[in-house]
């Protein structure tokens, strides 16, 4: 398979009175030196509070995370990463860590997706994310409020009881992520533009 197709990510960090600073540099060391030899490549981002999120959050201690702080985080994980051969890249974060070696990523890599398969791509970076998402065009095949772990800081849940809900609904026979089709749905075909590059590609290494 490769270590370029396995890709872990260590996020949201957020700071509380257990997950002090050095508890998550203690934690990420831990994690990559398990992990080295595996992957090349790790994913970090801090907590972004939004306003479902802070409703989550609201029974436990929590801190803004400071610059300081970020600073302070970005620059031992980076060694960590040089101690593991390991390349660490931010997700949709707007602070700037390169500095730290630690570059803006995208979750949905149009080039590690070439490197992996080996066609070239013609695809443009994904509209509807934020601004600071690097990652091109895709679609999401996952379900908001669906998941039963009930993580505080997890953006797709907002409400435990939905969650509930919709899991007693999941079937392993049915084609859905959720239930299953019944005479009353309807269903639409998507009209889906590929984006292979038509030109053939001679040589895998001509792929940038």
């Amino acid at each position: 398979m490769g270590k370029n197709r396995v890709v872990w990510r260590y996020d949201p960090v957020i700071i509380t009175p257990e997950w002090t600073v050095n508890n998550h540099i203690r934690n990420f060391n831990a994690i990559a030196d398990q992990f080295s030899g595996y992957t090349n490549k790790c994913v970090i981002s801090f907590v972004d509070y939004y306003k479902k999120i802070m409703k989550n959050l609201a029974p436990i201690v929590h801190y803004q995370i400071t610059n300081e702080q970020i600073a302070e985080i970005a620059y031992n994980f980076s060694l960590t990463g040089a101690r593991n051969g390991l390349e660490i890249v931010s997700c949709a974060e707007a602070a700037d860590l390169s500095e730290y070696k630690i570059f803006h990523g995208k979750c949905i890599d149009d080039k590690l997706i070439e490197e992996i398969s080996g066609v070239k791509l013609n695809i443009d970076k994904d509209k509807n994310q934020r601004s600071a998402c690097g990652c091109v065009e895709s679609i999401d095949i996952g379900e908001y409020n669906s998941c039963p772990h009930g993580c505080l800081y997890c953006y797709a849940n907002s409400n435990m009881d939905k969650v509930r809900e919709n899991y007693s609904e999941y079937n392993p026979l049915s084609g859905l992520q959720l239930g299953q089709l019944t005479d009353e749905d309807v269903v639409f075909e998507k009209n889906i533009t590929g984006h292979k590059q038509l030109q053939p590609v001679l040589f895998k290494d001509n792929i940038p």
